[in-house]
């Protein structure tokens, strides 16, 4: 009876630990992914509007004032540099493509499932670059002219509405001049390694307002190469020309 309870509180006390190591386990990144349950409940809501101003009371109170920091980054970017009204391109995109978004919901639902996936090249950095500091990644959606980007200085906009399909994507909506959006094949394991991509510009030293092509060319070049060396080199289809077969 004695060496049944010691066996007892020898496997509970195993059990604990492995709880608790799990429990303790944290991702190299950060990945935040409120807007994107923000913009679907927003749209839920946009459906019973009985006016232009419902609609954009909704479209404010429920997306645009709940934004992330990286949204908020992205928008105050768009106003400022290329004089974006936010509320009109939002007002666009929902009326001219509502078959799309709702056919996109259960993928963009499912980007928390794949977070674990793109922190494995996240811990691989940091067994090179031990003392690197990431940060926050933003999933989000915005109005179609990014896939994703590093906001100056260090927050990284991911545009999940421009930057993920699956063959159940319906772009029978879209015009002609979105072929450059329904033509793209990019999967969930594309979107992680724009993800390490963005976050790989955290590391450089960019400066504002030096935007030549040198510059261009040096800061995302070293991305590409960077985040070949750290996803593989599957990560370089579809960048210049790129095809699998060259690889």
């Amino acid at each position: 009876m004695i060496k049944k309870i010691k066996l007892f509180f020898i496997l509970s006390s195993v059990l604990m630990l492995s709880f608790s190591c799990q429990k303790e386990k944290k991702q190299s990144n950060k990945f935040v992914t409120q807007d994107i349950h923000n913009f679907y409940d927003m749209l839920s809501q946009i459906e019973n509007a009985t006016s232009l101003n419902d609609t954009l009371k909704i479209l404010n109170e429920s997306y645009l004032q709940k934004a992330s920091i990286g949204l908020k980054g992205y928008l105050e970017n768009e106003n400022s540099s290329n004089k974006r009204d936010i509320k009109q391109e939002y007002l666009k995109i929902i009326r001219s493509f509502p078959k799309y978004f709702q056919s996109q919901k259960p993928l963009l639902s499912d980007i928390e499932n794949q977070l674990d996936e793109y922190d494995k090249y996240f811990q691989k950095i940091k067994e090179v670059y031990p003392d690197a500091k990431f940060q926050p990644t933003y999933f989000s959606i915005g109005f179609f002219n990014t896939q994703g980007q590093m906001v100056y200085p260090k927050t990284i906009f991911v545009g999940l509405e421009a930057s993920i399909r699956t063959e159940k994507t319906d772009y029978s909506e879209f015009p002609e001049n979105y072929s450059w959006l329904v033509d793209e094949t990019s999967t969930i394991k594309d979107l992680g390694y724009l993800v390490v991509h963005e976050n790989l510009h955290t590391f450089q030293k960019i400066e504002h307002n030096e935007n030549s092509i040198l510059d261009q060319a040096i800061t995302e070049g070293a991305a590409v190469f960077l985040t070949a060396y750290f996803c593989g080199k599957g990560s370089l289809v579809g960048i210049a020309g790129i095809n699998q077969d060259m690889i």
